[in-house]
């Protein structure tokens, strides 16, 4: 979800913005349905729709991580280039993440009623133990994958065209073998690189894919419409041998899908667009804050026995406005603002 930035890329806005709306929807479906436990419960409808906006909600990590690939991966590191990176973006995000621990931290407390436990903290504030907040697991994430980006752009640039591709599906026949073998750490970890150096391959075949265009967009819609297919097929086998229903982002057809998406939009968003730039811009600070509205708001949709779909849809949009709400108003701190936002402006 972070990257740095030269010049404006009109694709990547429009991925950027796509990406923030789909991990909302994520977190939207956890407080209606009770955090997967409403599943099991549903007609067969309901859980066809909810079960495509979950699908769909979980490309939005992967999109973001492919961003920061196509942007990150060909940038010189040479020459002490490297320690500035790691100065004022590394380090930039680590504080930040600090910064939004200690909130998180208060809002469990304050917020939701619970305790404190000072040990259990210092052991977040390290990365060793889970965020109080579930969507808080990407900092860390990106955080790790930051301290490899110099190296493996290294890595990166000695390799061909053709060697970049190779290399990405060697690593997720690597993955697939993990996963049979259950090493679900190493795979995990493993899958969350991938996904950025999926953004790197594309940096590369880009301007070949654009030449075939049309091919490329019928290849990638086929593949994008037959993950779909798996995917609701593993999350009905789940459903069907009465298992909590999970979809993570190694899942091969969340994989697919988001590789498809991210393929699309490349080759077909060319057109500036000022609200989708706004809110690219602004994704990162509403990926921060939307979480803690959407559990907020849990008391009051525990109470609602209306309409399943106009709760979702009302649910959505306020958690959505209310978080990009907050993060212009934060924007709008001098100095401060900005910079706890991680907040891009155009060039």
């Amino acid at each position: 979800m972070m990257e740095m930035s030269r010049k404006r890329v009109i694709f990547i806005d429009y991925i950027r913005a796509l990406a923030i709306l789909m991990v909302i929807m994520c977190h939207v479906i956890d407080v209606n349905c009770l955090f997967w436990l409403g599943y099991q419960e549903m007609s067969g409808a309901r859980q066809i729709i909810i079960y495509t906006l979950l699908i769909f909600g979980r490309c939005g990590v992967p999109l973001f991580l492919m961003i920061t690939g196509y942007l990150l991966l060909d940038r010189d590191y040479s020459h002490g280039k490297w320690k500035s990176f790691y100065l004022h973006k590394w380090l930039h995000l680590f504080l930040l993440t600090e910064i939004w621990f200690v909130i998180y931290e208060g809002f469990s407390v304050f917020l939701q009623g619970n305790s404190f436990v000072g040990k259990d903290f210092v052991l977040r504030l390290l990365f060793i133990k889970e965020p109080v907040l579930s969507h808080a697991w990407y900092l860390p994430v990106i955080l790790g994958l930051y301290l490899l980006l110099p190296v493996l752009a290294l890595v990166w640039k000695k390799l061909s065209d053709q060697g970049c591709l190779i290399t990405v599906f060697l690593i997720w026949a690597l993955i697939l073998l993990l996963q049979r073998l259950a090493q679900e750490s190493i795979t995990l970890n493993l899958n969350y690189a991938l996904y950025m150096l999926i953004g790197g391959t594309y940096k590369r075949w880009h301007t070949k894919l654009a030449e075939h265009k049309q091919v490329a967009c019928v290849i990638c819609g086929l593949a994008g419409i037959f993950a779909l297919a798996e995917c609701e097929g593993f999350l009905w086998l789940q459903h069907k041998k009465g298992q909590a229903v999970s979809l993570w982002y190694d899942n091969a057809g969340v994989f697919l899908l988001s590789l498809t998406l991210f393929g699309l939009i490349m080759l077909l968003a060319q057109e500036k667009n000022s609200f989708v730039e706004r809110l690219s811009q602004d994704s990162f600070g509403i990926y921060l804050i939307h979480n803690m509205i959407a559990l907020v708001m849990m008391l009051w949709l525990e109470k609602w026995n209306g309409n399943f779909y106009l709760r979702m849809i009302f649910t959505y949009l306020l958690v959505w406005g209310i978080a990009w709400g907050l993060t212009r108003m934060i924007g709008k701190i001098p100095h401060v603002g900005d910079w706890i936002l991680y907040k891009r402006r155009s060039k």
